[in-house]
């Protein structure tokens, strides 16, 4: 108990009483080692912190260090997958242009097909048909009809012709080199697929009783060679027919004859 008017005594009044009694040189001792003591608390607390920063400092390091060999990994990581999957795109694509070079050239191929068929469909194409004969008696000229027919199915004009006649033995050949010499006389003669053109040819040399006899006897036979050229309607292109036919049989009755083509050729002019 406190008694009344009597100031209570509390351990701060006891140490400032009790320091109010020393003398100079003691409260010097004592404020210096108080301010030793707080200096050194404060030393303390400042290698404290230091050292806080330090491992706080190292430990950043430490985890920059290791995020920067995560991120490098991952960076390899990614560079490989990149690059894999770059090659396996670039092999991807040269393997679809690869397939798509050959579907291409494959469909040239077909388109050129198709273009060549046509071509060969609609190339004109001259032949011989309905070979009849007129006459073919000693002392007469011998004369016959035949169509010129147009098998292709571009339309032309034949703008001339030249052809003869050769009596020869039975056993004999006529070749091409025996078209070499033949005259050619311009005409102008239309001719499609289905509209052949009709004409007649005629030796300009009465045949004699003894060749006459000889080809009835089947000792001669008669030769047709010629030529003629025209002109594909459609392009322009020029072309020449050339052939040669046997007449092996006549009959003079019915006057008609069998014939063997022996050269039935069609082929592009070179200018």
């Amino acid at each position: 108990m406190v008694r009344r008017g009597v100031e209570a005594e509390t351990p701060l009044r006891l140490n400032k009483k009790y320091i109010d009694k020393m003398d100079i040189k003691q409260k010097n001792k004592m404020w210096n080692i108080t301010v030793d003591q707080g200096l050194l608390i404060v030393t303390t607390l400042y290698f404290v912190v230091t050292a806080g920063i330090f491992f706080v400092g190292v430990s950043a390091l430490n985890e920059s260090v290791r995020t920067n060999n995560l991120s490098e990994k991952n960076y390899q990581l990614a560079k490989e997958s990149y690059e894999s999957s770059a090659k396996d795109s670039k092999e991807r694509f040269e393997l679809e242009k690869a397939n798509a070079q050959a579907q291409i050239d494959a469909m040239k191929e077909q388109v050129q097909a198709i273009k060549n068929q046509f071509e060969i469909e609609h190339t004109p194409y001259l032949t011989i048909r309905g070979i009849k004969i007129n006459q073919l008696a000693p002392n007469k000229l011998f004369d016959f009809d035949f169509e010129i027919m147009n098998i292709g199915k571009y339309p032309v004009k034949v703008i001339s012709i030249g052809n003869r006649t050769s009596f020869a033995p039975t056993n004999g050949i006529v070749g091409l080199n025996d078209l070499n010499g033949i005259k050619m006389i311009d005409v102008n003669y239309y001719v499609t697929n289905q509209y052949p053109f009709n004409t007649h040819f005629g030796t300009q040399q009465q045949i004699s009783n003894e060749t006459y006899s000889a080809v009835i006897d089947n000792k001669i036979t008669i030769w047709w060679i010629g030529e003629m050229d025209y002109v594909n309607l459609i392009n322009n292109q020029k072309r020449k027919f050339r052939f040669i036919i046997k007449f092996n049989s006549i009959d003079i009755v019915n006057s008609s004859v069998d014939i063997e083509f022996k050269e039935n050729e069609n082929l592009p002019i070179k200018n």
